[in-house]
């Protein structure tokens, strides 16, 4: 009688394949479980960076303006910070953000003082808002 000798090689073969599948299956759902990848990104940050840089630019502006202007009173001041709002507004529309700044408490002292200006400065988009109450001090 002839006897077969059976080769189990080709079992572990399938065995192992199987393991190795289940494990990269498995490292694939923690990987985006990890990564957040399901999760909707927070887009307040996006406007968080962008208002404190329109904030910045805003204040280097009318410093920049008032600094260079004599003015005789508060008319005068709120003409040259509408003008500047307006040209802030006309900037942020182009890139979908929506700019608005007003003007609380001038307070203009022709001393030693720095003069200051308390603002409120809106900046927003078709899903986030920040606001900010904020004090320039014009040199």
């Amino acid at each position: 009688m002839i006897r077969k000798k059976l080769n189990n090689n080709g079992q572990l073969f399938i065995v192992a394949g199987v393991i190795i599948t289940i494990m990269i299956v498995v490292s694939a759902i923690v990987t985006i479980d990890i990564s957040s990848v399901t999760r909707p990104i927070d887009k307040s940050n996006f406007i968080k960076n962008e208002f404190e840089n329109i904030k910045a630019d805003f204040g280097y502006y009318i410093n920049d303006i008032l600094t260079t202007e004599v003015l005789e009173d508060n008319a005068e001041l709120q003409k040259i910070f509408d003008d500047s709002n307006s040209l802030f507004k006309f900037a942020e529309a182009r890139h979908n953000y929506y700019f608005n700044a007003k003007l609380i408490l001038p307070v203009l002292s022709y001393s030693d003082k720095k003069d200051t200006l308390k603002v409120e400065v809106t900046l927003s988009d078709s899903d986030d808002s920040i606001s900010e109450v904020v004090y320039y001090f014009i040199k």
